[in-house]
């Protein structure tokens, strides 16, 4: 089996090199994208959610209440997708919940309930929903006189969702993008690289008999990593041009000696 040539071996190292950091780089490029997305949404339901539990503090009554939860939860700008459900614990019924436009949003606020709840005065993020109608909750749990009331306010999220499965397609294009352009930029420099040794190669298919001594690799922009090996091929060549000096030398004294040895018996 034919090994891979020098140019072949190397963009096949930086391509490998290549994949494992642009991996690692979009892994990570993705999570702080997800997660800075998630975080701008998250302080505004905490604020949302506070300002409600400020309007149970305050209220003077159920209507009262509702309108004030209904202007805090306007911030959002989309009434139909952000709904919210309040209740005390071990209470039978709910303080204050949104019209739902469906029984699974309901269901998907019943469901809170089975979760592992936060700590009184704690809050807790997370994503509800099922794939194309995603929602981002928060749920607040606060002490006050009748108990510890629980807030769960829920907005759409399909918007940070579609953008970050823009995003997720957007990263392997570059990635694939950028290790060809890489690979094919490492051939073409080891080419350019490995050009000297063509200009040597071709200079030695010049070496005849008559030319060994001369100097061909004078002026032959060679490498400083290459340099040695044109040095020794020179001392090399020299050294052999001495020899077949010296071996003509001695073939001429030879023919002359014969000669001479062949004209005294004729004498």
């Amino acid at each position: 089996m034919t090994p891979l040539s020098l140019r072949w071996r190397a963009s096949l190292l930086v391509s490998v090199v290549l994949v494992a950091a642009i991996t690692t780089i979009s892994t990570v490029a993705y999570i702080e994208f997800e997660e800075s997305h998630f975080h701008e949404i998250d302080l505004t339901l905490v604020a949302v959610a506070d300002d409600i539990l400020a309007s149970l503090n305050d209220r003077e009554s159920e209507e009262k209440l509702t309108e004030d939860v209904r202007t805090a939860v306007a911030t959002f700008g989309q009434d139909d997708s952000t709904f919210y459900r309040i209740w005390i614990d071990d209470s039978s019924t709910d303080i204050l919940v949104s019209d739902l436009p469906d029984g699974e949003h309901r269901r998907w606020l019943r469901e809170l309930s089975d979760r592992a709840c936060p700590l009184p005065g704690q809050s807790l993020s997370m994503n509800i929903g099922r794939r194309g109608n995603e929602h981002r909750a928060i749920w607040l749990r606060r002490e006050v006189e009748d108990g510890i009331v629980n807030v769960v306010l829920a907005s759409s999220s399909r918007s940070i969702w579609r953008e970050l499965r823009e995003f997720q397609i957007l990263l392997p294009i570059l990635g694939v993008s950028l290790v060809m352009t890489s690979a094919v930029a490492v051939v073409l420099s080891i080419r350019w690289g490995l050009r000297p040794i063509g200009v040597t190669a071709e200079r030695l298919h010049l070496i005849t008999h008559p030319n060994v001594g001369n100097a061909l690799f004078d002026g032959l922009k060679v490498p400083g990593e290459l340099r040695p090996f044109a040095a020794a091929l020179t001392e090399m060549l020299s050294r052999l041009d001495k020899v077949l000096q010296q071996q003509k030398q001695f073939t001429s004294d030879a023919d002359s000696g014969t000669r001479v040895c062949i004209r005294l018996p004729l004498a």
